[in-house]
């Protein structure tokens, strides 16, 4: 059954399964092969369903304790998984990996940062070879903003887990916001080095690299190359359909698509395809490839956030809606699709967004997200006291966050506190100096000409201090231009990039 699903041929394994139910139903090989044809298939309601029959034979197994686990986070089901691992955590003998979980979740609340700091070291103490439980040390040190320290940890993970590619990503993308992308692309090519012959996912990580550079002609260099030596590898077919299609090369694009038909899972083979189509603004076809994936994996958000975008392009903004409507009745509790709906419904629909927020805070009442959407739609409803209340309880579970600070911003300055409001945007723009709104929020809470310089000065030395990526001091030229004729300094604010 095992070698038929690495050969993608789930006819196949599926064959191989009914052999085994007709053996023996309820054997724990039985179980495990029904639980890998669900995982295969994103069937996350049948796999859970023979996770739990499994435990029912084998209770405290921490395998399929912590299988559960990711399916439940999976499916949106976070309250039932917080509960499951706070109870495993309280048990004097216990799989430390269920510390590490539950420190995951402390470190998601600002408010319980010294928890999670206790169930990280907890679980160093007895895992601290282990790339996940380095990387979340990482993170916490990330969060304080420590980013040397972090970066080296990530460094080191990557290293440990050198076959698994999101520590590597990991590690480029915070290389590359502390300047050293150069180490860190030096860093991918040994990889591929060494690693290039037998596995192709090295390969495919320095080239999203060198995608996120923008260096074209690095992209094609080595995809070539790697085409060359694994000619027959689905993946890396139906990711070189991917790469051609987005960079307009359509005919390109479709022959390696062509290629990777029946050599890759169906769903990547459908995902290329739909991206080819929408490329190519071949709308309904890609509805038609999107409708099949969702059959595969009913709860992928790209498959219904590209939907809900390709029905408003064919049939209007009210077809995205009810499109949504009917997603989120058919999954109430996977608060992914409940923050896609409220990201189309924000700015024209604030109080049915403030309803949604009300309903999921009854579940989610420490997620700083929901919060600070339900404190958005009423300030659009210029509900401004109740509005102040939940942004301030967003902050308190995540204070760093930028988006945050601009709204309690934009609530001081509409009740006529510029000065609050200044401090609450710049606040802001240390954290993230690219944040437009905090930029124009800040430039209007002036009183003066004067202030107004002293602002823009500020904001040129935050994107001299951070890293700034691509087009983003777009916000602060359009705000420059206006109040410094001529700009002396204008080439040092480009330094930052």
């Amino acid at each position: 059954m095992n070698a038929s699903i690495a050969v993608h041929d789930r006819a196949k394994a599926a064959r191989e399964i009914e052999k085994l139910k007709a053996l023996s139903p309820s054997h724990y090989l039985t179980l495990n092969a029904i639980s890998v044809l669900a995982a295969y298939d994103a069937n996350l309601p049948a796999l859970l369903a023979v996770i739990d029959t499994s435990l029912e034979q084998f209770p405290g197994d921490p395998v399929l304790i912590n299988m559960k686990m990711h399916c439940l986070s999976d499916m949106g089901r976070n309250a039932e998984r917080l509960k499951i691992l706070a109870g495993l955590c309280r048990k004097t003998e216990v799989n430390p990996v269920f510390w590490s979980a539950y420190a995951c979740e402390m470190m998601k609340d600002g408010r319980k940062k010294e928890e999670a700091l206790y169930w990280i070291k907890r679980t160093f103490r007895y895992l601290r070879t282990e790339a996940f439980t380095i990387t979340l040390m990482g993170s916490l040190l990330w969060s304080e903003k420590k980013y040397k320290e972090a970066n080296e940890l990530f460094r080191f993970a990557s290293c440990l887990e050198d076959k698994n590619e999101s520590y590597t990503e990991q590690f480029f993308n915070a290389s590359r916001y502390l300047k050293q992308t150069e180490q860190a692309i030096e860093f991918l090519v040994q990889r591929v080095k060494r690693y290039g012959k037998k596995s192709v996912d090295p390969a495919i990580s320095l080239i999203n690299a060198y995608r996120i550079l923008e260096q074209t002609g690095n992209v094609f260099q080595v995809l070539e190359v790697h085409l060359q030596e694994h000619p027959d590898n689905g993946n890396l077919l139906a990711f070189a359909a991917h790469c051609y299609a987005s960079y307009g090369r359509y005919r390109q694009a479709e022959e390696y698509l062509a290629r990777a038909k029946g050599k890759t899972q169906d769903k990547t083979w459908l995902y290329t395809a739909a991206k080819l189509a929408g490329f190519k603004s071949e709308k309904k076809q890609a509805v038609v490839f999107w409708r099949e994936i969702i059959n595969i994996e009913p709860l992928s958000l790209e498959a219904h956030s590209t939907l809900a975008m390709l029905y408003g392009e064919i049939d209007g903004k009210s077809a995205s809606y009810s499109y949504l409507e009917e997603i989120c009745g058919r999954y109430p509790n996977h608060i992914g699709l409940h923050q896609l709906r409220i990201s189309w419904l924000k700015n024209d629909r604030p109080e049915t967004v403030e309803t949604i927020c009300n309903t999921l805070l009854g579940h989610y009442d420490n997620d700083a997200w929901v919060h600070f959407e339900l404190a958005y739609s009423l300030f659009k409803q210029r509900h401004i006291d109740k509005s102040e209340q939940s942004i301030i309880k967003a902050l308190a579970i995540d204070a760093d966050n930028p988006d945050y600070l601009t709204l309690l911003g934009d609530i001081y300055e509409y009740q006529g506190k510029h000065a609050n409001a200044q401090d609450a945007y710049k606040k802001a723009l240390v954290i993230q100096v690219d944040t437009a709104n905090a930029i124009f929020g800040l430039i209007k809470s002036c009183g003066n000409l004067e202030e107004k310089k002293e602002a823009l000065v500020f904001i040129e030395q935050e994107l001299i201090r951070q890293t700034v990526f691509g087009n983003r001091l777009t916000a602060f030229y359009q705000v420059a231009q206006r109040w410094l004729r001529p700009q002396p300094k204008s080439r040092e604010a480009g330094n930052a990039l």
